[in-house]
This record gives C-alpha cells, sequence and structure tokens, in this order.
C-alpha cells in the first residue's frame, strides 16, 4: 500500500501486519484536521501521523530486517473489521464512515480525486509530459459474517494484496 513503488514480500507482509493490528483496534497517535468532516460511507481522509509517532508503538519483531530498521509509511488505510463499510462510527448516530486514510504529514499531501480523472500530463497532446506507470497493486477486503442459525459467527475479513504478481492473503478474526 505504499506508494512510492513495489514492495518486497517481506515488506508486504509485514505492512499486512500493521493493517491487521490497526483492524483489531490498535490505537495509533494519528489525528483528523479539525478542517474536515467525516461522511457517511465515504474514505474520510483527514488523517495525519509523523514517522516519529509510528515508530514509537509499532512492536514488529523483524523490523532489524527492514532498511534503517524501520518501516517508512507513505499512507496507512485502517478498517475497522466490525463496522459496516469497514468505518468509524459518526458521533451517536448509527452512520459510519468507510475506512480512514491517514497520510505521513512529514512526507507526504493527499488530494481528493476519482478514477476517471487523467493522469496530469499523460496525453497525447503536443507538449505534454509523458509519464511512466510505475506499478498497479489489487487489494480485496471481504468482510462476513455467518448468518447460518447453527452458527451463526463474528464479523470477518478476507485481505488479499497483490503487489509485483505476488498475492498474500490474510483471514482477520476478532481475538480470543
Amino acid at each position: 500500500m505504499l506508494k512510492n513503488g513495489q514492495m518486497p514480500h517481506a515488506a508486504s507482509v509485514l505492512l499486512a501486519a500493521l493493517t491487521a493490528g490497526l483492524i483489531l483496534n490498535v490505537s495509533l497517535p494519528a489525528h483528523g484536521d479539525p478542517s474536515g468532516s467525516p461522511l457517511p460511507n465515504r474514505i474520510f481522509f483527514n488523517c495525519t501521523f509523523t514517522t516519529a509517532d509510528l515508530q514509537s508503538i509499532l512492536n514488529i519483531p523483524t523490523v532489524s530486517a527492514l532498511a534503517g530498521h524501520q518501516v517508512r509509511p507513505s499512507y496507512i488505510i485502517i478498517y475497522n473489521r466490525q463496522n459496516p463499510n469497514d468505518g468509524q462510527q459518526i458521533g451517536t448516530t448509527s452512520t459510519y464512515t468507510g475506512p480512514v486514510l491517514c497520510i505521513n504529514e512529514d512526507t507526504d499531501n493527499v488530494f481528493p480525486t476519482s478514477e476517471g480523472t487523467q493522469i496530469p500530463n499523460a496525453t497525447n497532446q503536443p507538449g505534454a509530459i509523458a509519464v511512466d506507470v510505475l506499478g498497479a497493486e489489487e487489494v480485496s477486503n471481504l468482510q462476513y459474517k455467518s448468518v447460518l442459525a447453527t452458527g451463526p459467527g463474528n464479523t470477518e475479513k478476507r485481505v488479499c494484496h497483490t503487489a509485483a504478481g505476488n498475492t498474500d492473503c490474510f483471514l482477520i478474526q476478532p481475538a480470543p
């Protein structure tokens, strides 16, 4: 999910583990921008963190295998496994945001766009600057709960992420 290129397999597993921790409600010292308001069924993106904040709370046993012995995130998407749309409850209402997008305020900015918005300068017009698409990653988040009377279950997630042609999937369940 890092936007600055493809991740090696170990880093994608590490990032998936971090995401799994976030899904299970591990608190991050991220904060929302007071100028934004969460909307029902929409990604909430007015959230930031710093590298130092994140490093101070991570518990990654194999961090020594990473460059600089630390994770260097550009952004994190926070999912709440048990809530509708994987989001956060809005106030005391029965509505929920979608996932929360937090960016590293030390390194990045976030701007709303759309799937159909053309990449700037990627046209065949005279004078346009060409771009190289460096990669495309696929993410699949399947949220489900058994509705069988004989064994109703807790909300679970199957999270799959493809990077550099490798797909890693994880089943996220409530902790015992």
